[in-house]
Formats: structure tokens, sequence, C-alpha cells
């Protein structure tokens, strides 16, 4: 971005640094506070994230709101966490937890290499580099029969299984997906940590928090205690769950959604953090404050 101060051009592109819990709409409210003499401007963005990721969004004044598709089409590039064993309808800590049954013990890819009868390398994804078709997930914006996916999805499994077969793919290209570190976690810590970030979404508008924080601190995990997998002991000396979270770095074309990538491997999104569209980083974003 080249032009009067860092994070906004002459050009009419505005780069804001989105925090975890705001929607894009919030986001470009607080700019709008912190920049009152553009209250008044028409401001846009190219590219959603979801109020739980973070990071790089590329936000549109005026005429500029005429290149928003060549914005949304960009590469795309994330730093994200995978939380291996546990899944929800979301794919990622917003969702109603799935506990794993007979039918739905393997994943929904249909990658032979994702399923639990192939143990993944969680440190070495490169089988997933290159092209593929990817589904919408069900939580999103994606249009069925008029409405977007996330109606057919909140009016329950029937009503979205009803749509399963009308729901859009679209072609995507995982360019790079890199191993950068492993960590473990409590059961205790995970819960701590899932509600204080929920908490934080709560102005993003309401979305079954209270079901589903209520879910998320009385599962008991029981398949994942009882689980073999990589021979790992899964309880710590007071007998809490200990849980697997790998962090990976990914370039992918437009339309690519981590969060379906964390559930294809068998896990949801911990975290999401865009930090690349196109020749536009990160770094050159202004920081937000609220109030």
């Amino acid at each position: 971005v080249n032009g009067e101060e860092g994070g906004r051009d002459k050009e009419g592109v505005i780069l804001l640094n989105k925090p975890l819990g705001w929607s894009p709409l919030k986001a470009i409210k607080v700019y709008k506070a912190n920049h009152p003499e553009e209250e008044n401007e028409k401001i846009g963005y190219a590219g959603r994230l979801d109020p739980l990721a973070t990071g790089l969004l590329i936000c549109l004044k005026n005429d500029a709101l005429k290149k928003q598709k060549d914005f949304e089409l960009k590469e795309k590039e994330y730093i994200f966490e995978l939380l291996v064993g546990i899944q929800t309808d979301t794919y990622d800590i917003m969702g109603l937890i799935e506990e794993p049954t007979a039918k739905n013990s393997d994943t929904t890819s249909n990658n032979e290499q994702l399923t639990t009868t192939n143990p993944i390398d969680y440190e070495n994804l490169s089988f997933l580099v290159g092209k593929k078709k990817q589904k919408y997930p069900p939580f999103s914006s994606a249009r069925v029969n008029g409405k977007p996916l996330f109606f057919w999805a909140s009016q329950g499994k029937q009503k979205l299984a009803e749509v399963q077969h009308l729901i859009p793919e679209v072609e995507i290209q995982i360019k790079q997906l890199q191993f950068q570190s492993k960590k473990q976690i409590s059961l205790q810590n995970l819960r701590q940590t899932i509600n204080k970030r929920i908490e934080k979404t709560k102005e993003a508008g309401q979305f079954r928090q209270k079901e589903i924080l209520e879910k998320w601190n009385t599962c008991t995990f029981d398949w994942m205690k009882n689980s073999n997998n990589n021979n790992v002991d899964r309880l710590n000396e007071g007998g809490d769950l200990i849980l697997d979270v790998y962090r990976y770095r990914a370039v992918v074309t437009s339309g690519t959604y981590i969060r379906s990538i964390c559930n294809d491997l068998g896990g949801l999104a911990w975290k999401i953090h865009r930090t690349r569209v196109g020749t536009f980083h990160i770094d050159q974003a202004l920081q937000l404050e609220d109030g």
C-alpha cells in the first residue's frame, strides 16, 4: 500500500488487522470511528473472515469497490492451527461437538489417506498439496435453493441432509502446506480458552453460544481417552485429557476453506490467521482499537 499512512492508499484500498471475535462489519465500523473524516464514505470488504479468524482484511472505499471481485480472487496465505481428534458441525470451536460413531468414524474426505485406517502423519501433509474439489462447509454463505447454507444447517441435520446433494463444489488449489510446530493442551485449558474466545464473538451475533459452551463444558470426550492413536497416552498425571495442536502455514487459491481442510484431517480449526492476500501483507495493516 502506497499512500498517506500505513494500511491506506490513495486508490481506496484499506488494510485492516481484524481482531478475534469481530465481524468484518465491526472492523469497518471501528475504522470509521477512528477516522471520522471517512465516516460517510462507502466502505466494503473483499474476502470475508469469520469472527473467530484474525488477520488481514482488505477493505475498499468508494470507486475501489468496483474491483472487489479482483481482490477476492487473489491468492491467500494463512497461519492456522489444527486441533486433532475433535470435530464439530462448523469445523471450528463455534460448533456443536460431533461424537464419533461407527458410521462417521472416518472423515468425510475422498482422499484415501484421510481415514482412521490410514493414520495421518500430521507433520507431513504434502499429499494434500495440489488441485482438488472442495465442498462448501455447512455453516457458510454459499447459497442453495436461494438461501445461504448456514440457514439450512441451522434448521437441523435432517434439513441439511435434504439439500446435501445440492451443495456446490469449488476447485481449489493448496499451493503450499508447511508444518511449523506442535503443542499439547489439556482439556481444562482447552475449555478455558474456548469460553474466552466464544465470549468475544457475542457482538458478532447470537449463534448458539449457550448451547455450544454447555456441550464443550460437559462433554467427557471418552472416545479420545480410549483412543490408542499413535500409541500416545492421552491422560496426564491428574487424569486430564491431553490434546495435540499442529500449526501450519498454507498458501491457497481463492475460495479455499481452511476449516474444511481441518475437518478432513479429523479435527477442527483451532486458530486461523490470514497473513497475505495477493501482494498485500499483514505487516502493512492498520491495528484496530475499539473505544
